[in-house]
């Protein structure tokens, strides 16, 4: 009995070892497997003010990666120039994912509320200049879709005092109903929405008295789109 106890607790700590220095360790999840070196310059971007980032902190999040597996406390940062999730590390490497992200989430460190989640997920149909890989925010859940794109662009600027223009980021937000498998755009003006989900466009407009919602925010638009699910 006691020959066995001393095999198994040298077999638990063969493979502990293993798993420690074969294996990175991310929030004490062994996903070595599914990481690779990232090209990461930090906030800076040669020659551009300002931040590629959705935001410079690192936030807590999760990701589901399209081999089906899903990862949870992490520490990661969304590029929105390039459409790219970045992980830091325990070890404060920052690396990307094998697999690509299909969805991830982003909480507290990324500007949100206390408490509050903010979901990402791709998949979705091309439209504009974007096309599946692209992440959209997802406000409003169900059959029927709210989406927020947020990305950054590169303009050239001139302060007052300045002689030449100076190249920074600029964040840009667009919204869009997927609806029957098409993305439409929308805006936050009422007569888009109605427009948008002009199917029920008498139940949300009595809805919208009701709630007594007058001027439209994303808030309140996610608010019309879960209400429109509900219909």
């Amino acid at each position: 009995m006691k020959r066995n106890l001393i095999k198994f607790c040298s077999l638990f700590f063969v493979l502990w070892i293993i798993s420690t220095h074969v294996k990175g360790q991310v929030k004490g999840m062994i996903v070595s497997s599914n990481l690779k070196d990232a090209n990461y310059n930090g906030n800076s971007f040669t020659g551009v003010g300002g931040s590629p980032f959705l935001s410079d902190k690192w936030a807590s999040g999760k990701v589901k990666l399209a081999d089906g597996s899903n990862y949870t406390d992490l520490k990661l940062k969304y590029n929105v120039e390039n459409n790219q999730v970045f992980l830091l590390t325990d070890n404060n490497e920052v690396k990307t994912f094998q697999f690509p992200v299909t969805e991830f989430t982003l909480s507290q460190g990324a500007n949100e509320e206390k408490g509050q989640e903010r979901v990402f997920r791709n998949g979705f149909p091309s439209i504009d200049d974007a096309n599946a890989e692209t992440y959209y925010e997802v406000l409003a859940d169900g059959n029927t879709k709210l989406l927020k794109r947020t990305f950054k662009t590169i303009v050239a600027e001139r302060s007052p005092s300045a002689t030449t223009p100076t190249n920074v980021f600029k964040t840009k937000e667009k919204y869009y109903v997927l609806r029957d498998g098409e993305m439409v755009n929308t805006r936050t003006v009422k007569k888009s929405v109605l427009t948008t989900l002009s199917n029920k466009a008498v139940e949300i407009e009595k809805y919208m008295q009701l709630q007594k919602i007058n001027m439209l925010d994303e808030k309140a638009l996610a608010k019309i789109v879960t209400y429109y699910n509900s219909l």
